[in-house]
C-alpha cells in the first residue's frame, strides 16, 4: 500500500506544482472571397464550418458559436468580406469572449486555390500565425487540413491519438459536394430555407461519407421546422378563430375550441402544462382520431373539413416540437385511442380541462410500470404522427429511430425491443439504407444456436444483398433506386421488384416497359387524403388526380417536378386541383419553371396507343382558396344547396395571355368534386412564351398588387382585398406541362 500511496502523493504534488494551462478560445470567422467570381463567396462559409468542426475535436480548444459571431459581425458592421486588422480583431474577439481570432481569405484561379489566414492574439492584436497555403482546387481538403495542423501547432498544443485521428479525418474530397454544402449554409443565413435544405441534401447525396453535411442538414431541418411550426401555428390559429367567429351553427363546439386555442397560444414555462394539453386535445379532435371521432360533429358539418385536417397537422407539429424536449414527462406520440377523456364540455370546461391536464402529465405516476407502458406503447405506431408532420418516407424512418431511442431510455420490455428491431430493419430496407438494415439484423445473432432464427436472419440479409446487387450492376443506378423505392411503397413484393429490374432496368438505358413501370409509380399517391412533397412543399391533390404524375422521385413521396398530361381522347372536364403547404396566407410569392416539351422518361400505354398531343393546357396558381370541403346544406324546400361554395382567385396562364380571375364553385359532383365554376375575369395581359418552350414564372401576391413575371416580362393586376386562404395549382384542358423548381415564400 505504501508505494501506491507514495505514488498518489507524488502525482498530487506534481499537479499542484504544474502551472494551469491557459484557456484557448478561438473565434473562426468566415473566409472572404478573393476570387473574381462572386458566386464562389459561399465557399468561405464552408471553410469556416470545416475548420470549426476540426478544432472542436481538440479538448484544449473552445470555439465561439457561429451564431454569436454573426451577431457581433452585424453589431460592429464588419460586413461580409470585411477586412480584419489588429484593432478590429481585438474588438471582435473581446466581444466574442475569445482569446484568439482566425480570419482569412481564399482565392480560386482555375485549377489553383490559395488560402491566406492570420491568427490574432485578441489581447494585443498581434498576429501569432500567418499562413499562405496553395494547392490544387480539387484538393481543397488538403489545404484545409494543413491550415488546421499549423494553427494547432502555433497554439503549442499536443494532441492525444484520438484527437489526431479526428482532426485528420477528411470531411469530403468532392469539390461539388463541398460547394453545395457551402451554398446551403449561405442560403440558410439568407433565410432561403427551402433552397438551403436542397443544397445540403445535394451535398450529402454526392458524398455518402460527408458526415458534416448530414449533421448540418439535420440541425437546419430542426431549426427550420421549429420556426415554421410556430409561424404556421399562429397563422392557422388566427384563421381558425376568424372562421369560428362567423359560424352560427355549432356555436357550442366553436366556443369550446376557442377556449382551447386561447390556452394553446399561451406562452412561457408557467403555461406549459396547459399549453401542451390544449394542443394535444385540439389535435386529436381536429384530426378526428380514435375515441374522439365525431367529438366536433356539429363543427365538422359546418366547417371546412380540409382546413380542419391541416390545422390538426400544424397543432401536432407544434406539440411534438415542444414535447421532444420534455420527454418522458409527456407522451411523444398523440394517441387518440388512449386519451379517451376527449374535449371538455362547455358547462364544466374548467374542471374537465384540469382533469385532462392531470391525465396527460400525471396519470399512473404512482405506478411506474404502468406509466412507462403508457408512454412507450404509442411509440410503436409513428405513421399518423409522420403524416401530420408531412415527412417523406426517409424522414419517417428517421422519426421511428428517434422514437426508438426515446423508448430505450425507459428500459422497455423484450417484446417491444424485438418488435421495433424487426420493424426498423424492414423500414431501413424500404429506404435502401441496406448496410444499416443488415447490421441491425446481425447485431444480436452472435452465439445464437436456434437454426430457425439463424435461417430467418440469413433470409432477410439476402434480401438486402439482392437490392445491393441491382444497384451496383445497373448502368443507371438512380432510376433503379427510384424503381425499388417506389415499388416497395406501392406494395410490390421483393421477387417481382427484382425480376422487373433485371428485365427492364439493367441495360444501357431503361427500356419502354421500364418507363411504363416508372410512370405507374410516379402517378401514385396523388390524393386529397395523402400528401406528396413537391420541392419541399407538401401537396394534396383535391380532384382529377389521374392527370398528374411526378418527375423522377428521390423518395417514395418526394420529387422536384410535377407533370400534367391529358390526351385528346379524354372526355372528363373536371379541373385538376392541388394545394400546397396547407397553411392559410394572405400574402404569398410562388416561383416555378414551366416546360412544355415531352421528357424522354415519360411513357405509358395510352401514349403508345393514342400518340402524343402537342396541345398546351390552361394552368395557373390559385390563392385565397376558402371552404375547400364544406358539406352541402338544405334550402327551405329541403333540397341540397351549396351554402358555402369554394371561392378562390387564380392567375391563369394560357398560350397567349395571363389572366387574373375570381372563381366561385357552382356545381358539386360526386366525391366532393368541383365540376363547375362561375368565373369573373378581373384582368388580362398578352404574353409570349419563349421558343424553347420553357420559361421561369414568378407570381407575387400582396396588398399592393398581383405581380406576374413570365420569361422576364412583368404583368400587374389589382390585388383582391380578401385574399387570405390556401394556395396551389390548377389545370384544365388537353396537353402537357411540367412545373419544376417550385418555391413558395
Amino acid at each position: 500500500m505504501r508505494p501506491m500511496r507514495a505514488l498518489l502523493v507524488a502525482l498530487f504534488l506534481m499537479i499542484l506544482s504544474s502551472p494551469a494551462a491557459a484557456e484557448v478560445t478561438v473565434a473562426v470567422l468566415e473566409f472572404t472571397n478573393g476570387s473574381a467570381d462572386a458566386e464562389l463567396a459561399p465557399l468561405g462559409k464552408g471553410l469556416q464550418s470545416m475548420l470549426t468542426t476540426d478544432l472542436s475535436a481538440v479538448a484544449a480548444i473552445k470555439l465561439v458559436e457561429r451564431s454569436r459571431l454573426r451577431e457581433i459581425q452585424d453589431e460592429i458592421a464588419l460586413g461580409e468580406g470585411g477586412a480584419v486588422d489588429p484593432a478590429t480583431a481585438t474588438r471582435f474577439g473581446k466581444l466574442a469572449g475569445a482569446s484568439h481570432l482566425l480570419a482569412g481569405s481564399f482565392t480560386v484561379l482555375g485549377d489553383t486555390m490559395r488560402l491566406d489566414a492570420r491568427l490574432f492574439d485578441v489581447e494585443d492584436g498581434s498576429v501569432t500565425l500567418g499562413e499562405e497555403i496553395t494547392g490544387e482546387t480539387e484538393a481543397f481538403f488538403e489545404l484545409e487540413k494543413e491550415l488546421v495542423r499549423n494553427l494547432i501547432g502555433s497554439l503549442g498544443l499536443s494532441l492525444a491519438a484520438r484527437e489526431r485521428a479526428a482532426v485528420a479525418r477528411i470531411h469530403t474530397a468532392d469539390f461539388g459536394a463541398f460547394s453545395s454544402f457551402s451554398q446551403g449554409i449561405d442560403l440558410f443565413d439568407r433565410e432561403d430555407y427551402d433552397d438551403a435544405l436542397a443544397r445540403l441534401r445535394e451535398a450529402a447525396a454526392a458524398d455518402e461519407d460527408f458526415k458534416l453535411a448530414r449533421v448540418t442538414l439535420g440541425e437546419y431541418e430542426r431549426i427550420i421546422g421549429e420556426l415554421r411550426t410556430r409561424s404556421d401555428e399562429l397563422a392557422a390559429a388566427r384563421e381558425q378563430l376568424r372562421r369560428l367567429e362567423k359560424l352560427q351553427a355549432a356555436q357550442a363546439d366553436a366556443r369550446i375550441v376557442a377556449r382551447l386555442f386561447e390556452k394553446a397560444s399561451a406562452m412561457g414555462p408557467q403555461a406549459q402544462r396547459e399549453r401542451l394539453t390544449a394542443l394535444y386535445l385540439l389535435t386529436i379532435a381536429y384530426a378526428n382520431l380514435g375515441r374522439n371521432r365525431g367529438k366536433l360533429g356539429e363543427l365538422r358539418r359546418a366547417e371546412d373539413q380540409w382546413a380542419m385536417a391541416r390545422t390538426a397537422d400544424t397543432l401536432a407539429a407544434s406539440y411534438y416540437s415542444e414535447a421532444r424536449a420534455l420527454w418522458p414527462a409527456v407522451p411523444l406520440v398523440i394517441d387518440g385511442d388512449r386519451f379517451y377523456r376527449g374535449l371538455p364540455e362547455e358547462e364544466t370546461f374548467d374542471a374537465d380541462f384540469a382533469e385532462a391536464v392531470e391525465y396527460l402529465w400525471d396519470d399512473d405516476q404512482g405506478h411506474p410500470d404502468n406509466r412507462k407502458n403508457a408512454l412507450v406503447d404509442p411509440l410503436r405506431w409513428p405513421r399518423t404522427l409522420a403524416a401530420m408532420l408531412h415527412l417523406d418516407r426517409a424522414e419517417e424512418v428517421r422519426l421511428r429511430e428517434e422514437l426508438i431511442d426515446a423508448g430505450m431510455k425507459l428500459d422497455p420490455g423484450d417484446f417491444w425491443r424485438k418488435e421495433q428491431k424487426e420493424t426498423l430493419s424492414e423500414e431501413l430496407r424500404e429506404v435502401l439504407r441496406l448496410d444499416e438494415s443488415t447490421a441491425l439484423l446481425t447485431r444480436d445473432v452472435a452465439g445464437e444456436e436456434n437454426p430457425y432464427v439463424l435461417e430467418g436472419v440469413a433470409r432477410e440479409v439476402e434480401r438486402n444483398r439482392d437490392y445491393e446487387r441491382l444497384l451496383q450492376s445497373a448502368k443507371d443506378a438512380v432510376l433503379v433506386r427510384e424503381w425499388i423505392l417506389g415499388a416497395q411503397a406501392d406494395g410490390w413484393s421483393q421477387g417481382p421488384i427484382v425480376k422487373q429490374a433485371e428485365e427492364h432496368f439493367l441495360g444501357a438505358s431503361v427500356d419502354p416497359e421500364g418507363l411504363k413501370l416508372l410512370d405507374r409509380i410516379r402517378s401514385d399517391n396523388f390524393d386529397d387524403e395523402k400528401y406528396l412533397i413537391l420541392g419541399g412543399h407538401p401537396m394534396w391533390t383535391l380532384q382529377a388526380a389521374w392527370w398528374l404524375r411526378s418527375g423522377p422521385r428521390t423518395d417514395a413521396r418526394r420529387f422536384d417536378a410535377l407533370r400534367y398530361y391529358k390526351d385528346r381522347d379524354s372526355n372528363v372536364e373536371t379541373d385538376t386541383v392541388a394545394l400546397l403547404d396547407g397553411v392559410p396566407r394572405e400574402d404569398v410569392t410562388a416561383a416555378f419553371e414551366v416546360d412544355f416539351a415531352r421528357p424522354d422518361d415519360l411513357n405509358n400505354s395510352r401514349i403508345e396507343s393514342d400518340g402524343w398531343t402537342e396541345a398546351r393546357p390552361h394552368f395557373g396558381f390559385v390563392f385565397g382558396v376558402r371552404d375547400v370541403r364544406v358539406d352541402k346544406g338544405k334550402d327551405a324546400a329541403g333540397e341540397s344547396v351549396l351554402n358555402r361554395p369554394t371561392t378562390q382567385w387564380m392567375v391563369v396562364l394560357t398560350d397567349t395571355e395571363v389572366q387574373l380571375i375570381r372563381m366561385t364553385e357552382t356545381v358539386r359532383g360526386s366525391y366532393d368534386r368541383k365540376d363547375g365554376w362561375d368565373e369573373q375575369v378581373l384582368g388580362r395581359s398578352a404574353i409570349k412564351w419563349p421558343r424553347g418552350k420553357s420559361a421561369k414564372v414568378t407570381i407575387k401576391v400582396d396588398g399592393r398588387a398581383v405581380k406576374v413575371t413570365v420569361a422576364g416580362k412583368n404583368h400587374t393586376f389589382e390585388a383582391p382585398a380578401e385574399r387570405s386562404g390556401f394556395y396551389g395549382f390548377q389545370w384544365r384542358g388537353l396537353g402537357y406541362v411540367q412545373l419544376a423548381a417550385v418555391r413558395i415564400e
